[in-house]
């Protein structure tokens, strides 16, 4: 029915539905706690008008209880997002030219490692126990064994794993300045204080000495 319109009768309502004029009474007093309906003495009783709500924003403060407040400002790196000009080359991340990439060996390599049957099964959160192996003998130390080796999905979690290991939190970590924006983002996730290095050196230009900063 459309706001404004009157309902039939009780009669006829308990009529029309089978039901007694107790379970009526008692849903239509329902209705109109709801707001659905609104009762008029001596006039019967009529659909209410709808009022608009205001749509409010959720509400996501669980997200902070489960997940923690948030520790990385992303307006530091939100530039790296940025489509660079034809003629620049970008230094900020670890990707290099098309040209320089192994294209016909990283295919075959990808192919093989498809065809394995647990290609589709989640690795060890430590890694799979044959590349740990590799990297142990590869170090040519016999005191790194195959459980001291550490294999993470990328950079950042080798970084975030290096950091929330040895760092403590609120400790301060001393990063080369300018030095690879990961691994500030990282430091910052962690709790972790940047406090930021210059190299200096020295070096003899026309039989002077000069320090470099």
């Amino acid at each position: 029915m459309r706001p404004g319109e009157r309902l039939p009768s009780t009669r006829e309502l308990t009529a029309r539905y089978g039901v007694s004029p107790v379970t009526l009474s008692r849903a239509l007093a329902a209705l109109a706690a709801e707001g659905v309906l609104v009762t008029r003495p001596g006039s019967g009783t009529y659909v209410a008008e709808r009022v608009a709500r205001a749509a409010e924003p959720p509400d996501l403060s669980w997200q902070t209880l489960a997940l923690g407040d948030r520790t990385v400002d992303a307006t530091s790196v939100t530039f790296l997002l940025q489509v660079e000009p034809a003629d620049v080359v970008s230094l900020a991340g670890g990707y290099p030219h098309p040209s320089l990439l192994p294209n016909r060996a990283l295919g075959a390599a990808l192919a093989r490692a498809a065809r394995r049957p647990d290609a589709a099964e989640r690795p060890p959160p430590a890694g799979l126990p044959a590349l740990r192996a590799w990297f142990a003998r590869s170090l040519g130390a016999a005191a790194v064994a195959p459980e001291d080796v550490l294999v993470t999905g990328g950079a950042q979690a080798a970084l975030s794993a290096a950091f929330r290991a040895i760092v403590p939190s609120g400790a301060p970590v001393l990063l080369e300045s300018p030095t690879y924006l990961g691994a500030i983002a990282v430091a910052r996730a962690a709790r972790l204080r940047t406090v930021p290095a210059t190299r200096t050196g020295s070096c003899e230009r026309g039989g002077r000495n000069s320090t470099s900063t």
